[in-house]
């Protein structure tokens, strides 16, 4: 789904109908302020109080992020772990069954978020796939008039 759509269906869902997995897609450098702002919109539709966990190439530690992503927190909050592999498309192959198996089980409190430049890994009921991308020259135009729409505007 596009990040507009995105947008939509977070706010047609009550918290606990949420999925467990949210991959952004898009290529790294020019996209990363908008997937920052999509893990910003899911800590506000989520009410998250604590610190995001994240994980990057760079600290990636398997063990810990697997214990990290199957940790019940504490008063039954929901969190957020968030993985941050770029460029690393043939890392999720390597963690592909693991992440079926995440989708598979009860996962109550804990939510996954992947940023990644290409997806090729699992597709479930339990996960969006946001495309973040750069707005065309085409696009542009309507993209302006959408968000002035937003707020009741309009421009000539």
């Amino acid at each position: 789904m596009l990040f507009s759509e995105f947008l939509k269906q977070l706010k047609s869902c009550s918290p606990q109908d949420l999925p467990a997995l949210y991959i952004f897609t898009g290529p790294a450098q020019q996209v990363l302020e908008l997937k920052e702002k999509g893990l910003q919109i899911i800590i506000q539709a989520m009410a998250i109080t604590e610190t995001v966990r994240r994980f990057d190439m760079a600290n990636f530690n398997e063990p810990e992020f697997w214990t990290e992503l199957y940790a019940v927190p504490f008063f039954n909050k929901t969190r957020l772990v968030l993985l941050n592999i770029a460029e690393r498309t043939d890392f999720i192959g390597k963690i592909d069954q693991q992440l079926k198996e995440y989708l598979s089980g009860q996962t109550f409190f804990t939510r996954l978020i992947i940023f990644i430049d290409k997806w090729e890994g699992i597709a479930s009921k339990n996960a969006w796939i946001i495309e973040c991308r750069p707005i065309s020259d085409e696009d542009l135009p309507r993209w302006i008039a959408g968000r002035l729409g937003i707020s009741n505007k309009k421009i000539s």
